[in-house]
């Protein structure tokens, strides 16, 4: 996990990971899709998560998105909080929580596991970012969660 990314390949990836929020909401209302990976699998919300801000988050917001892991098994919430990107780990809880019928996802937005087995706790402890494992404690994240590496 690593909340540096590759560079990005198209313009509504570049767009995101740029944080204009003015063009990708230009190109989706052009059709641009919201789901389209880079090669490392990451869809624009991946990309807006790390450095973006809540506008440009909420706009590539969906049920599908939010829970597509990248190539790394990550999702949207896993690289916002390696990211220490705080404000977009709490939309990304909200949405989640608020959409939790609609998602495909059998666990609390906080404590979400990766294909390893990482929560975004384990995520944000990796980069030491402690304000994030702080909010995410205090939604009740569990501190003694152990992913595939017994960590």
């Amino acid at each position: 996990m690593s909340p540096n990314h590759s560079e990005p390949r198209n313009p509504r990836i570049n767009a995101a990971s740029r944080d204009r929020s003015s063009v990708v909401k230009f190109l989706l209302e052009k059709g641009a899709p919201r789901s389209r990976v880079d090669i490392n699998g990451n869809t624009p919300l991946h990309i807006a998560s790390v450095r973006g801000t809540c506008k440009t988050v909420e706009l590539l917001l969906t049920p599908e998105c939010v829970v597509k892991a990248n190539i790394d098994g990550d999702y949207p919430i896993h690289v916002a909080a390696a990211a220490g990107n705080l404000p977009v780990v709490k939309l990304l809880i909200d949405y989640m929580s608020m959409y939790k019928d609609d998602i495909n996802c059998d666990c609390e937005p906080h404590s979400c596991k990766s294909s390893e087995e990482d929560t975004p706790l384990h995520a944000a402890a990796q980069f030491g970012q402690v304000h994030v494992m702080q909010y995410l404690l205090a939604c009740g994240a569990k501190v003694n969660a152990r992913n595939e590496k017994n960590f």
